[in-house]
């Protein structure tokens, strides 16, 4: 069989190796370029209408974005039969459904697998920022070129993001995508044409098939509930990390989900978290220093009540995850109290961690508090470690307790807080070291908890031993 284009293109078996919704794929070669290639055509009846008129603007995105690195290139293009079709490198490597979505996927590292997500993002970022929304990235969409690195291909559905109304193929009222990877605002509606936080979704159900080596459900929930944590799928030891930044990118208010470059960031983070925690399980680990990050990313999740309102179900991941840092925090605090114990007669005074989810620092209103924390109370945590003089330091010396005290919880947006204020009832002083908000607490958390034994000393036992002085 004989595609002609610019240049003449064979087809040796005259059968198409694979079949997409509107297009057949056949195996092409010619006698001029070295290589087999694949050329993409057109198969539907209907030369007039949406289907038709989205594989004609496939072909010029194509040719569009050709050099862009991770993008398939443009070979030629033409009509076969009144059909078209276009000519691109045939990737005999397979694609990220056949290499994570099998029997293979158990092969890779969680590393490995970060790092070819890492690649994808770096793409996807070249696009957005030139103005291209892409709507339908999968695994199956991602193609391994002979290195083995990450190439999207299908812009099918892909539309610039100045495209008017009267230029968009899809009808109003119609829907697009692919089941389980496309995002509730594209099921029937017809939002604005930045369709870039929808990429976002689809990135986070993509990465979530990654681990879980299977497609996700083909429903509109934000990924993280009782069926569908990856804690199921993957290692507790870093199930969590992983687990928040499909979560993020899932959430049910677009605006809510990161941009591409702070996707980035959160996932090169994770991914620097989950090699630490690789190195040290090839380690021997000795003392709370050498284990610290490896057991937090273990602590079992608390399961979240998912029900059926999709905002309230959201609402209780993220929830979970505040109880998750909130349970770090609280036990690695505690285990510093029984050096302190050791070390502090009790005639002097005595150490205590304890938690609440009920209390919020008004006092801090003027202390430099600067985020606007939620109204209720339930969304609002805090852990404390607290030294109380004892009895007659009290009575002679009318001393008092000292404090260091993490809150977290939402903001009046709904967005994760990290806020820690230190407190000296004795000479009335509260100050607040560290307070931002952030979209991923368990990333803050993880990352915190490596630095709390320098925090204590400096705004906790510091502020203790100021009153035994003079």
């Amino acid at each position: 069989m004989i595609f002609k284009g610019t240049k003449n293109w064979t087809s040796e078996d005259n059968s198409h190796f694979a079949e997409g919704g509107n297009s057949l794929l056949y195996r092409v070669e010619n006698d001029d370029l070295p290589g087999q290639y694949a050329l993409k055509l057109y198969k539907c009846d209907d030369l007039v209408g949406e289907r038709y008129n989205r594989f004609l603007s496939e072909i010029e995105i194509v040719k569009a974005i050709s050099k862009v690195n991770g993008c398939v290139s443009y070979e030629d293009h033409g009509l076969h039969d009144g059909r078209p079709f276009y000519v691109m490198p045939y990737y005999k490597n397979g694609t990220f459904r056949s290499e994570f979505l099998s029997d293979k996927t158990h092969k890779h590292t969680a590393l490995y697998k970060l790092d070819a997500f890492l690649k994808v993002l770096q793409i996807v970022k070249t696009l957005h920022d030139d103005g291209l929304a892409i709507r339908d990235i999968k695994p199956q969409n991602i193609l391994l070129d002979n290195n083995n690195d990450p190439v999207i291909a299908d812009f099918g559905l892909s539309l610039w993001l100045n495209t008017c109304d009267d230029e968009r193929h899809t009808p109003e009222g119609g829907s697009i995508g692919s089941q389980g990877y496309r995002p509730p605002e594209w099921a029937s509606s017809y939002p604005d044409p930045n369709h870039r936080p929808g990429d976002i979704w689809s990135l986070g159900r993509t990465l979530w098939a990654i681990f879980a080596g299977k497609n996700p459900p083909n429903n509109y929930e934000t990924l993280g509930g009782i069926g569908t944590h990856l804690k199921l799928y993957v290692s507790r030891d870093f199930a969590n990390l992983i687990q928040s930044i499909t979560t993020s990118c899932t959430s049910q208010t677009p605006s809510k989900r990161p941009n591409i470059t702070e996707l980035i960031s959160q996932v090169s983070g994770v991914r620097d978290d989950v090699k630490n925690i690789e190195n040290q399980q090839n380690q021997v680990k000795v003392g709370i220093s050498d284990s610290l990050r490896i057991f937090a990313a273990q602590l079992k999740n608390s399961e979240a009540y998912i029900d059926s309102k999709r905002e309230e179900s959201e609402t209780n991941i993220r929830l979970n995850e505040i109880s998750e840092c909130m349970a770090m925090l609280n036990e690695k605090l505690s285990s510093l109290l029984p050096e302190f114990e050791a070390l502090i007669d009790k005639n002097i005074g005595s150490f205590r961690v304890f938690s609440s989810d009920r209390e919020m620092m008004f006092s801090l209103n003027h202390n430099g508090l600067t985020i606007d924390c939620s109204d209720n109370n339930l969304w609002n945590k805090s852990v404390c470690i607290r030294f109380d003089p004892s009895d007659s330091l009290v009575q002679h010396k009318n001393m008092s307790y000292v404090y260091l005290k993490f809150h977290m919880g939402f903001t009046k947006e709904k967005e994760f807080y990290w806020l820690i204020a230190s407190r000296d009832q004795t000479n009335i002083s509260e100050y607040i070291p560290e307070q931002f908000e952030t979209k991923s607490l368990i990333n803050i958390v993880s990352n915190k908890l490596n630095q709390l034994d320098s925090f204590v000393v400096q705004h906790f036992l510091n502020r203790v031993e100021s009153n035994f002085k003079g």
